[in-house]
């Protein structure tokens, strides 16, 4: 059984460039044989804030998973794309 997904990101120094969003979220969904399921969250980084730590979880769904099960996480941003940024 998969439960209580915690995302955490950082944005460390030097932070985004000037033509970065003030802010984006980055959504994590775990997937069972190729079907999403319910264990999800969604944080949003502000891109003014250097050294900033964020968080989301999802501590209330469950997924049960047996042996051969395909298990995926999938993290997404819909920000545009910036240099020297990994997700």
């Amino acid at each position: 059984m998969l439960q209580s997904l915690t995302l955490v990101a950082y944005l460390l120094p030097p932070g985004l460039p000037a033509e970065a969003p003030p802010s984006f979220p980055i959504e994590v969904q775990v997937w069972v044989n190729s079907v999403a399921t319910n264990l999800a969250c969604t944080l949003t980084l502000a891109s003014v804030n250097v050294n900033q730590k964020a968080t989301c979880s999802d501590p209330l769904d469950t997924v049960v998973v047996n042996a051969g099960d395909t298990v995926l996480v999938e993290m997404t941003t819909r920000r545009p794309s910036i240099p020297g940024c990994k997700t």
